[in-house]
């Protein structure tokens, strides 16, 4: 490989300026990260009533399809205002929930 490349000039990669991203699945990211209070005893969420040694904080990612962040007749547009009104997410977690 050296022998066939050699004299001819070396061509640096142009590294890609890529556009600001909104959409979490789109951009990489698993999704939007909450914080939540659980009950040690019950595994519920906590309560005002839950004595404060018996709370523990746990991390959970609300993740959902990418056809919930993206608009299937847009997609680098805006993100849906609603997903829940597109017919693709319902009808694609209707199929994947009855195993077709």
């Amino acid at each position: 490989m050296r022998a066939m490349t050699q004299g001819t000039p070396v061509k640096e990669f142009v590294k890609e300026v890529l556009p600001p991203c909104d959409k979490p699945m789109v951009c990489g990211t698993l999704g939007d990260e909450k914080t939540v209070k659980i009950d040690k005893v019950s595994g519920k969420l906590a309560t005002e009533y839950t004595p404060y040694t018996q709370i523990e904080e746990k991390k959970y990612f609300s993740v959902h399809d990418i056809l919930y962040y993206v608009n299937t007749n847009d997609p680098l547009g805006d993100p849906l205002s609603d997903p829940t009104k597109d017919l693709n997410i319902f009808f694609g977690k209707s199929q994947f929930r009855s195993g077709c």
